[in-house]
């Protein structure tokens, strides 16, 4: 049995289906694909932290509360519960290669890629696709994302104040169509990994996909959907 495993950051579950607080936004793919599946709405994860969350998910083991301080040196989340995997707990795709699946990650959740952490043990194969947030990935002047960033903070800007942000325009100012977005990029590149390996060995895909989260930057014409006025 072929296995593909789709994460979304800060999901909510309240956005699919009828009746909920969120309805009004389109999603008809994602309505119909829970029409025709089984839908879990009383579970619960263990904790809500973006590592900690999918360190649970890959190894079955509750990461709250924090027993482990491993080494954080190169991850600018200090706060206990931010560290990799415990050498000791074997994670899903380990067990699964150890199976003789062929185990692949493509994600642009960037924290898994920071120094010092080891999620992609036991994948076979893995893209990071990079530029999410403050993702260390590219930088640039100030004098470059002037005109980005006042779209969206108020002037006089205050740079020291907006850091991150800084970062996530710098890495994110050279898309030109909403096929370079982020989330597009990662599905698009799981969809080439797929197309891969359809024929290949029984397979398990981990899709991971940090938005939407923070900072919200959607294609202009998703947000005037619900949002016509914004000024």
């Amino acid at each position: 049995m072929n296995v593909i495993c789709i994460c979304l950051d800060t999901f909510r579950a309240d956005i699919i289906g009828p009746g909920k607080k969120l309805s009004f936004v389109e999603t008809p793919n994602l309505d119909v694909f829970a029409e025709e599946s089984v839908v879990f709405d009383r579970a619960f994860g263990e904790c809500q932290p973006t590592l900690q969350t999918r360190r649970s998910l890959f190894t079955g083991r509750r990461t709250f509360p924090w027993r482990f301080n491993f080494d954080r040196r190169g991850h600018w989340h200090h706060q206990p519960g931010w560290h990799k995997i415990p050498p000791d707990q074997d994670t899903l795709a380990e067990i699964l290669v150890a199976n003789g699946y062929l185990t692949g990650l493509v994600a642009d959740t960037y924290h898994m890629f920071k120094p010092t952490m080891n999620y992609t043990r036991g994948f076979v194969t893995y893209d990071f696709i990079r530029g999410q947030e403050s993702d260390n990935w590219r930088y640039g002047t100030r004098d470059s994302i002037a005109d980005l960033i006042r779209q969206h903070v108020r002037e006089p800007i205050n740079w020291d104040r907006h850091v991150g942000l800084m970062q996530y325009l710098l890495n994110q100012r050279f898309r030109k169509r909403e096929e370079d977005y982020s989330c597009a990029r990662v599905f698009r590149r799981a969809g080439e990994w797929l197309e891969e390996n359809a024929d290949n060995a029984t397979f398990f895909l981990w899709v991971d996909s940090f938005d939407p989260h923070e900072p919200w930057d959607p294609p202009r014409e998703y947000a005037d959907r619900y949002v016509p006025d914004w000024d």
